[in-house]
């Protein structure tokens, strides 16, 4: 393990934005959005149990408009897969033929929901890649290539986030993400967690490769706060952030195990 991969930050206070702490570091910036959160609906958080499971395999590989997800639709995207799972449980295949091109912001994962989005035929080297050319249109603060809202189940397997000049997933409070044999590679942010960021929620990830992410911020590859994080057989490899180079948490119960960092750069205060 490369000196300044991992950062562990608890002072034991409130979470203030821009609030100098411990160290000459700064507590975590604000997640939480101007907009009202949504009350909480135990009926709707339940749905999923009461009814069927579904299936659905992607299409088409464009972010287009319009796009569904039904029998005999040429154009279902991941977009519309979502969609189409709604607050149920689901399982969406990504074929690994091309590049699942989002160019239209965030995708939203529908509150509620426990989704798994899975490579369809999925061999160990070859894994459907989600990718973002510009950044423009997601505008600030914590959005993602994928957002998980409040209350909702993620799975990701044999999954690829590849030179995105954006996060690629985000967690907010109560998500539960699950990521395995997935790869992070090349992506860049400045705003804390390059690859992930999870927020009151809980991350495990497994058997996984970061590789080459960069957060001109904090937390490299990873980065949580008042979150429960398991790391599990998972490779960090030259990732690089102010502070935390791999990974940086906060207020979070951490448990690494069988993992290996390497070549890391944090060029600020570790």
């Amino acid at each position: 393990m490369v000196p300044g991969d991992i950062e562990v930050a608890d002072d034991g206070e409130d979470e203030e934005e821009d609030t100098p702490v411990r160290g000459g570091q700064k507590k975590p910036t604000k997640a939480t959005s101007s907009k009202k959160r949504p009350t909480y609906n135990a009926e709707a958080a339940g749905h999923w149990q009461d009814v069927p499971a579904v299936e659905v395999t992607v299409n088409s590989y464009e972010d287009e408009d319009g796009a569904v997800c039904s029998r005999d639709s040429p154009t279902c995207n991941l977009r519309a897969a979502l969609t189409f799972v709604g607050n149920r449980q689901g399982t969406i295949y990504l074929p690994t033929v091309e590049v699942h091109k989002l160019k239209k912001g965030p995708v939203m994962v529908p509150m509620y929901a426990h989704v798994t989005i899975t490579s369809a035929g999925t061999l160990a080297q070859k894994k459907a890649v989600i990718y973002h050319r510009e950044s423009s249109t997601f505008g600030g603060g914590n959005t993602a290539l994928l957002v998980v809202p409040e209350n909702t189940t993620l799975t990701l397997d044999a999954v690829t986030f590849k030179n995105n000049p954006r996060r690629a997933v985000y967690g907010d409070r109560g998500a539960d993400i699950t990521v395995l044999n997935c790869a992070f590679v090349n992506n860049t942010f400045d705003a804390e967690g390059a690859a992930i960021r999870v927020d009151a929620g809980t991350l495990h990830v497994k058997q996984t490769l970061f590789y080459n992410n960069t957060d001109w911020s904090s937390g490299g590859a990873i980065y949580t706060t008042y979150s429960t994080l398991t790391i599990e057989g998972t490779n960090f490899l030259n990732n690089s952030a102010s502070s935390g180079a791999a990974l940086k948490t906060y207020q979070s119960e951490v448990d690494i195990s069988g993992s290996h960092f390497s070549g890391g750069t944090a060029w600020s205060d570790g």
